[in-house]
């Protein structure tokens, strides 16, 4: 048997090497944008995202415990009047949303994006209660998954509500946001299968491929993407709780109510619960890679089963733990119960607490207003020098990228 000390030695060799895998695979989203600009189309993202939302980083979602701020949610937390009412709104409603020929249903503008309408006789998707926004348009500060609390707390007591036998509150909040992440973790997926399909064709398979194609069939059962979403988030949820030592029951009646909601959630998302068979789910992601070539490139379509040459083809690239997020509006209920108001900075305590929270220095004078600040490990990030308090967005960017993960409410605690 080694000794205690070399045991101790490789767990930390162990420990170090994995946080460096995980590092270069975060890298790869970089090196891409590096190397292939011409597969980005860059945007800005709707200026109410950053001057109207607090934004809170969740951390690895997949642990069963929940992040300081999620255990201040509570099942008390609820609207009096209905989510979905026609006052609801996301940061992107009015500009992303082209209406279909379907009555009710607005269209994304990417895969994964929010969504607010939907056929009355049908459910909100999950896509109503959190969004995925992908790099190939929002690199490098803004992509990533986003939670809505105030529809996450809704769909949770919801799903509890269904449960026969009952489960906790806690149960319900804990299998609800993994199966929401699960849902929008699958859209990076695709988008990283199409991100390696750049590589070796040096075409944009996303822009050209995988974007058409998801807007062309969104609000049908043509879908695909969709789907597969949904069943991707039924077998992860379902392998996740048996990790998390669910005792049957509540396993068994949480996935239930579950996969019941998304048979109600319209075209494309209902077809989820089928897909979830493992044979099928297999055969549904390889027809939808070769939708996405097919799409891209205009070639004849090859049989679904080539694809199953080409291992970890919808792998995710990096640690997509680390762009998860809540969003908050800065006027909702939710945001005065929390205290969130309080999350405000002017540019002069934002100076002082980089440099001494983050041991920031400022590198030189960017364009206009800004300044072009550098971390220890020399990653550089602007800084706005206006007058008054920065947008919660523009705040929570900031830190984000100074502070290596640290949250808002931690760095001005600090």
């Amino acid at each position: 048997m080694l000794p205690q000390a070399v045991l101790t030695s490789l767990a930390s060799e162990s420990r170090l090497q994995t946080k460096t895998e995980l590092r270069m695979a975060i890298d790869h989203v970089y090196s891409h944008h590096e190397h292939l600009p011409k597969t980005f189309d860059l945007r800005q993202p709707p200026p109410s995202l950053e001057s109207d939302y607090y934004i809170i980083e969740i951390g690895n979602i997949e642990k069963e415990e929940l992040s300081p701020f999620e255990q201040k949610l509570s099942p008390d937390d609820r609207l009096d009047a209905p989510l979905f009412d026609e006052g609801y709104r996301h940061p992107f409603a009015g500009r992303d949303e082209a209406p279909m020929e379907n009555a009710g249903i607005g269209r994304p503008e990417f895969p994964g994006g929010p969504v607010s309408q939907w056929p009355a006789n049908y459910r909100p998707p999950a896509d109503a209660y959190a969004f995925y926004m992908p790099y190939h348009l929002y690199y490098p500060h803004w992509w990533g998954i986003y939670l809505i609390a105030e529809r996450v707390i809704e769909l949770a007591q919801e799903l509890r509500d269904a449960t026969r036998p009952k489960i906790t509150w806690d149960e319900a909040f804990r299998a609800t946001r993994l199966y929401l992440f699960k849902h929008e973790y699958f859209h990076q997926k695709a988008e990283t299968f199409s991100a390696k399909l750049e590589v070796t064709h040096r075409e944009r398979m996303y822009l050209e491929g995988q974007l058409p194609f998801y807007v062309r069939t969104f609000g049908t059962d043509n879908c695909i993407e969709e789907a597969l979403a949904e069943a991707y988030a039924i077998r992860e949820v379902e392998r996740i709780l048996r990790n998390w030592k669910w005792r049957a029951p509540a396993r068994n009646a949480y996935m239930k109510a579950l996969k019941h909601f998304v048979s109600q959630s319209g075209p494309g998302y209902q077809l989820g619960v089928e897909y979830a068979d493992q044979d099928l789910f297999g055969l549904k992601q390889a027809t939808f890679a070769e939708e996405i070539r097919h799409e891209a490139l205009g070639m004849q379509k090859m049989p679904p089963g080539i694809w199953d040459m080409f291992n970890n083809a919808f792998r995710g690239v990096g640690t997509i733990k680390s762009r998860v997020n809540y969003i908050v509006h800065a006027n909702s209920w939710l945001s005065e119960r929390l205290g969130l108001q309080v999350q405000r900075i002017d540019y002069q305590g934002l100076k002082r607490k980089l440099k001494k929270v983050c041991r920031c220095e400022i590198d030189r004078n960017g364009k206009g207003s800004h300044e072009i600040w550098r971390t220890p490990r020399g990653q550089t990030f602007p800084v706005p020098r206006h007058p008054g308090d920065l947008k919660p967005g523009t705040l929570s960017s900031i830190v984000k990228q100074a502070c290596d993960g640290m949250s808002v409410y931690d760095f001005l605690h600090s």
